[in-house]
C-alpha cells in the first residue's frame, strides 16, 4: 500500500496512530500497518458502505443520492422518464401494504402521478419529467420507512434503465453498452459526490481496471477511505 494518497494532516495523524500502535504491540509500526488497522477496524462495522462496480452496481451515502441520481439523469441527457412500481412486490404483510397505500396515495396525489389501485395494491405506470420524479423520492422517503415498506422502482428512458432497490441502491441497466469513458464518468461522479478531491479521482480514472469494485469507507477522525479492487488507494479528509 506504499501508493496510498493522503494528505499532510493525514499523514501526521496517521504517524501518531502508528506510534499508539507501537506502544501497543511494542515493536516498529509503518503507516502501512496504521492505515490495514484503520481497515481491519472499519470491516469489524458490518455497515453498507458507498459502493460502485464495472456492473453498474451504485450504492450511495443515502444524503447524497438524489444528487447522484439528478447528475446519472444529466450524463444521459434524460429529461423525462417511464417511472413504474407497485406495492405488490413491498416487503410488507398485506394488512401494512393497505395502510401504505393510503400513505402513497397522498403523496401521488399531491406530485399529480397518476396511478390504479385494487385488491393487489397501488400500481403507478407514468411517464414523468425528472424533476417531478426527484420531487417524489424525496417526499416518500420524507414518509416512509424505505428499505422495509417501498418496493423496487423502475425508471426508463429511451437510454438507460434504472432499478432503484433501496434509497441509495441503484442498477443502472443501459440500451448500449457503455464505452469505457462513459464508465470512467459514471466512476467520477460516484467519487465527486462523496467528496474525493479531482487529484484522487484523476489517479483512480488513470488506473482503473475493466472489471472495477470501488468501496469508499468512512474512518472516524480520518476522513475516507478508498478502495479499489481490495487495493487502498488514498486516506483523504472530507472538506
Amino acid at each position: 500500500m506504499s501508493t496510498v494518497r493522503v494528505s499532510p494532516e493525514t499523514r501526521l495523524k496517521l504517524h501518531k496512530l502508528a506510534g499508539l500502535l507501537q506502544t501497543w504491540k511494542g515493536k516498529s509500526v509503518s503507516l502501512d500497518e496504521a492505515i490495514r488497522y484503520l481497515l481491519s477496524q472499519s470491516e469489524k462495522d458490518m455497515k453498507i458502505f458507498p459502493y460502485a462496480d464495472y456492473r453498474l452496481n451504485f450504492e450511495c451515502d443515502e444524503k447524497v443520492f438524489l444528487c447522484f441520481l439528478k447528475e446519472v439523469f444529466r450524463l444521459f441527457n434524460v429529461k423525462e422518464v417511464f417511472l413504474s412500481f407497485t406495492t405488490l412486490l413491498s416487503p410488507i404483510s398485506e394488512n401494512e401494504r393497505k395502510s401504505v397505500d393510503v400513505r402513497l396515495m397522498e403523496i401521488l396525489r399531491k406530485v399529480n402521478v397518476p396511478f390504479e389501485v385494487d385488491d393487489d395494491g397501488l400500481d403507478v405506470q407514468s411517464e414523468i419529467k425528472v424533476d417531478k420524479l426527484i420531487e417524489l423520492l424525496k417526499k416518500i422517503k420524507e414518509s416512509f420507512d424505505w428499505s422495509n415498506e417501498t418496493p423496487p422502482i423502475s425508471v426508463e428512458s429511451k437510454n438507460i434503465k434504472l432499478t432503484i432497490n433501496d434509497w441509495g441502491c441503484l442498477h443502472i441497466d443501459p440500451v448500449k453498452e457503455l464505452s469505457d469513458e462513459e464508465q470512467k464518468e459514471l466512476v467520477k461522479i460516484f467519487l465527486e459526490i462523496h467528496g474525493f478531491g479531482k487529484n484522487t479521482i484523476r489517479y483512480v480514472l488513470d488506473e482503473l481496471p475493466r472489471d472495477f469494485a470501488i468501496v469508499v469507507r468512512p474512518i472516524k477522525d480520518f476522513g475516507l477511505l478508498l478502495e479499489v479492487n481490495g487495493n487502498v488507494i488514498s486516506l483523504e479528509e472530507v472538506k
